[in-house]
């Protein structure tokens, strides 16, 4: 085989003569005869075949040496094949027989001989699909014409509920299309989607089949089963002829889809202004909302499409119009980082004050989503940059929690107040320190901003940094004396918090500040009760280290020991018990240590207990 792929003849020939195996595969499955016909080496597939080569031999995909050479259409080795006994109806995995490869790859002179030695041309593949349909989804207009004077069904249909006739103008063979009509093919026939002939031309763009199928006056208006017509298609697919010859032929322009969306609306959010322009001029509506109160010009709006917006406006669209949650096109506009839109709409004289239903304002979502630019478009127009929603959260809160630190210095040079705050009782200077926005942090203290207020959890700005481990906030605010023992209402120091998530240096620089480590929660919980339920090893060792007392209980009568070996952290169990952890003690269901690692089938802590008291005693 290996001399074969190299074009060294005189070494197959030698090879073969001396007794080679004829019947060797290669990883996919293909014989020597199968490469050699597959090439049109005739020579080497007669000298194969005389030295007793198997032609019925397939590859893995099921494909015999004959259809390989009828894929390929080479007829003389097919002669030789045929004359050897080559079985022509074998069907490879796929369920397609040679004679379908033939019409599939337009091999005409093939597809004769086939059909001269009794092929069938009423086999179907296991999608369904007959010689003829191949023929037709490939565009061989002399193979169909053969496949049709031999008596071939053209009303056949595919597992998908796909004609022949379907399937032609699907792929835009115009010919095949007038071939199949003048044999009376039923051109308004739909698949298993409700879709026609004419939908499909429409949706791959072939205006020569759609003229044709509506010259035969196919229906244009017929929906499929998502609402689709033929324009609404047309108009999704940016097809502008297609569109013309339909409106020209009655097409309902008005329409709606399932989505409530008519063509004037898919044209506007697909930014096809030569598609709107000639539904506008034929009289489509364009003033009217879908179900979700939104028109035309929003729709265009919210997808960023400004030629089209400017038709319609100038066609008296209203600019402040919005949509069932009272978000206007300005707020749609800055929301989506839509400049140019929202310079049109505030030149027109949008309302920029105009908020939805949760209080939010072109402003705020201007600030929530980070758009610059749009910020100091409507801050120079005057905007009232200091409303809030109905949180109470202003544009400045939101530019600090989404980090946008531009933003948040267009707005402090504005005056915003940085002081206000939302209904949790949080400040723009906390979300910073939630969040993480080292910058923004700095920027606020330098305004000289209460680093230790508290919101209504009393929780003040230093815990919510230690909570999501900011260290460089947390030090930040250390350096200007933030309160590192303040508890919020359930009891929690800055230390149990950044304990709990496992924020190790945060820990270690509270160590060093002396915080009470002892600290317990509402439940009785401590840093180090915390630690080991999270299974932070390191934070266990350094509190154990500095004094922390790992024997008390909770409310629950739970020791560190315990939560260790309930979540069934193995090393903190051995830290606990090796500093001398009392194993003995039990919980208030009466359950120790052991009988809690043993219900939670932490049988490796058992048995280290076990093993650990044994030792003891």
């Amino acid at each position: 085989m290996h001399a074969f792929e190299n074009n060294y003849r005189e070494i197959v020939k030698m090879l073969v003569n001396k007794g080679a195996n004829l019947n060797e595969y290669d990883h996919g499955g293909q014989s020597l005869l199968m490469k050699a016909c597959e090439r049109n080496d005739i020579e080497t597939t007669c000298l194969l075949l005389n030295k007793g080569a198997d032609l019925s031999k397939c590859d893995i995909s099921g494909q015999s040496p004959f259809m390989k050479a009828c894929e390929h259409g080479h007829i003389e080795i097919i002669r030789i094949l045929i004359d050897k006994g080559a079985n022509f109806k074998k069907m490879d995995r796929s369920g397609q027989s040679s004679i379908m490869k033939a019409c599939e790859h337009g091999h005409e002179n093939v597809l004769s001989l086939l059909l001269d030695k009794g092929a069938d041309i009423e086999e179907f593949d296991r999608s369904g699909q007959s010689p003829l349909m191949k023929a037709c989804k490939q565009g061989h207009e002399k193979i169909v014409k053969i496949l049709l004077d031999k008596g071939a069904d053209y009303n056949k249909f595919d597992r998908m509920g796909q004609s022949l006739f379907m399937t032609a103008c699907a792929f835009g063979h115009a010919e095949i299309v007038r071939t199949l009509l003048d044999k009376g093919a039923d051109f308004d026939k739909c698949d298993r989607l409700g879709q026609s002939c004419i939908m499909k031309a429409c949706e791959n763009g072939h205006p020569e089949i759609v003229w044709v199928l509506l010259e035969r006056e196919a229906n244009c208006n017929k929906s499929d089963d998502d609402g689709n017509t033929t324009l609404t298609t047309a108009c999704a697919t940016g097809h502008t002829e297609i569109v013309k010859l339909l409106l020209d032929r009655g097409a309902d322009y008005n329409y709606c889809d399932f989505d409530d969306f008519s063509p004037v609306m898919i044209a506007c959010e697909l930014g096809f202004t030569e598609i709107l322009s000639m539904l506008l001029d034929r009289g489509a509506e364009y003033l009217k909302d879908n179900i979700d109160g939104q028109s035309p010009v929003m729709i265009a709006c919210c997808n960023g499409q400004i030629e089209a917006m400017k038709m319609l406006l100038e066609r008296g669209a209203d600019y402040n119009q919005y949509d069932n949650k009272d978000v206007s096109l300005l707020i749609k506009a800055c929301q989506n980082g839509h400049t140019e839109i929202a310079k049109l709409l505030l030149n027109r004289g949008a309302d920029y004050n105009k908020v939805d239903t949760h209080g939010q304002s072109s402003v705020f979502k201007a600030c929530e989503q980070g758009h610059t630019e749009i910020v100091n478009l409507l801050l120079e127009r005057g905007v009232d940059f200091n409303k809030m929603n109905w949180n109470d959260q202003s544009p400045l809160m939101m530019a600090c929690e989404h980090g946008h630190t531009e933003i948040v210095n267009l707005l402090l040079q504005k005056g915003a107040d940085c002081n206000k705050l939302d209904r949790n009782g949080q400040s723009a200077f906390m979300k910073v320190c939630e969040h993480g926005h080292t910058e923004i942090v700095s920027i606020l203290l330098d305004r000289g901003i209460d680093c230790h207020k508290m919101d209504r959890s009393d929780r003040s700005s230093l815990m919510l940094a230690c909570k999501h481990g900011h260290i460089q906030i947390v030090r930040m605010l250390i350096e200007r004396g933030a309160d590192c023992d303040k508890c919020d209402y359930l009891d929690q120091s800055p230390v149990i918090m950044a304990g709990e998530g496992g924020h190790t240096e945060i820990v270690k620089m509270l160590l060093d500040r002396a915080v009470d480590f002892n600290q317990r929660d509402y439940i009785g919980q401590s840093t180090v009760m915390k630690a080991c339920v999270h299974g932070h090893r390191k934070i266990v060792e350094m509190l154990i280290d500095s004094g922390a007392d790992f024997n008390k209980c909770n409310v629950f009568g739970h020791t560190p020991l315990m939560m260790a070996c309930m979540h069934g952290h193995t090393k903190i169990v051995k830290m606990l018990l090796d500093r001398g952890a009392n194993y003995n003690i039990c919980d208030n269901d009466g359950k120790s240590p052991v009988q809690i690692a043993s219900l939670k089938c932490q049988y490796d802590i058992v048995n280290m207990i076990n093993k650990h008291a044994l030792k003891e005693n």
